[in-house]
């Protein structure tokens, strides 16, 4: 959080960063999801669909299969890009179809 934080000050971009774990979030209409090491894609996606429609999430080396894996329950499109801190993580932007 700490990280989003920062990124929203440089940007000076006007964000609501939430604390509680996402499962316990009542509320649904959100403009991104973001994690980080939180879970597999396709619960993310499922989060997604029921939040918000568009992610950004920070991936490991496994994220081919993960993509894979996936796209044998969810319509999304996706966006990949190497991490530049690490040579094996990704970030992945999603959009999925909201349930």
């Amino acid at each position: 959080m700490m990280f989003l934080s920062e990124v929203a000050r440089q940007t000076d971009t006007k964000v609501t960063l939430l604390t509680e774990r996402i499962e316990k979030v009542t509320e649904t209409d959100f403009d991104t999801v973001c994690a980080r090491g939180f879970s597999g894609l396709k619960n993310l996606l499922k989060i997604t669909a029921d939040k918000s429609g568009y992610g950004v999430f920070l991936k490991g080396a496994k994220i081919e299969e993960e993509i894979r894996e996936a796209q044998k329950l969810y319509d999304f499109t996706y966006e990949l890009y190497p991490s530049k801190t690490d040579s094996s993580g990704h970030i992945i932007t999603v959009s999925v179809e909201r349930n």
